[in-house]
């Protein structure tokens, strides 16, 4: 089985096996902390990356979700994917 960084449950292991299909570099608990573009997305492959992570998760975001400019780590991103969809934010302590 895949090992992901911090994965605390099959939200997490969703996301990071969607990510890992779009990133450059293999995932790790650092790559949680790097803008999304040192991971080899671009505008393109964000948009790829976003209806991947749609249709993964059988929801449709809002437009504000849809540039790459409003994230600034791949945390970010699945941070606010989980509150897309009200999956609750693990206590991270």
């Amino acid at each position: 089985m895949q090992e992901y960084p911090v994965a605390y449950d099959q939200f997490d292991i969703h996301f990071y096996q969607v990510v890992e299909m779009f990133s450059e570099q293999k995932l790790d608990v650092s790559a949680l902390d790097e803008d999304l573009r040192v991971l080899g997305l671009n505008s393109i492959s964000f948009i790829k990356l976003i209806i991947a992570l749609e249709n993964e998760f059988n929801i449709e975001m809002d437009d504000e979700y849809l540039e790459l400019e409003n994230f600034t780590t791949l945390q970010h991103l699945k941070d606010s994917l989980r509150k897309c969809i009200n999956y609750e934010i693990p206590n991270q302590s």
